[in-house]
């Protein structure tokens, strides 16, 4: 065959080029999960702040009702809550003590304070948020830096493994 009358690639150079290709998707992939973690998390501090409002409204109006004053719900279903969950996530499950999304599970203590903990275990971190107070805290399980590279991405101070959000 005359190489001038040569066309299309060789198997060659096809396995070459598919090879480039899986290279640069194994490298971004990394990247790309880190920061759609960090786009849940976002959107979970914003679901926390929306329940911590919840719990301000709820404790403000039991406590106009009550002269002896009011303690900040321990349940869900007492808050006044109307959530879509991330992106209008359609699965959302809503009891007394959990609220799940996609995403997500949120907790409530018996003293109000609200815990966000992530469904995908390959990420160990929570947000915790502690009535009252209007910071939303970012701790790290257990020195993982997965954890930590989330908490300082989307948090301004740190101490040791908790980075507070302001």
């Amino acid at each position: 065959m005359n190489p001038k009358n040569k066309k299309g690639m060789t198997l060659m150079e096809m396995l070459v080029v598919v090879i480039v290709i899986l290279l640069m998707i194994m490298a971004a992939y990394p990247t790309y999960m880190s920061g759609l973690e960090k786009a849940r998390a976002q959107e979970a501090v914003q679901l926390i702040s929306h329940l911590i409002a919840a719990q301000d409204k709820f404790q403000s109006e039991c406590y106009n009702m009550t002269a002896s004053g009011c303690v900040y719900s321990s349940s869900f279903l007492n808050l006044p809550l109307n959530i879509e969950g991330p992106n209008q996530d359609t699965n959302i499950t809503k009891t007394a003590s959990s609220i799940t999304t996609s995403a997500f599970v949120y907790t409530l203590s018996e003293d109000g304070d609200i815990t966000a903990t992530p469904r995908n275990n390959s990420y160990s971190y929570t947000l915790t948020a502690t009535v009252g107070d209007e910071k939303i805290a970012c701790n790290v399980v257990n020195g993982s830096d997965s954890g930590k590279k989330i908490c300082s991405a989307i948090a301004k101070k740190s101490n040791n493994n908790t980075y507070i959000i302001e």
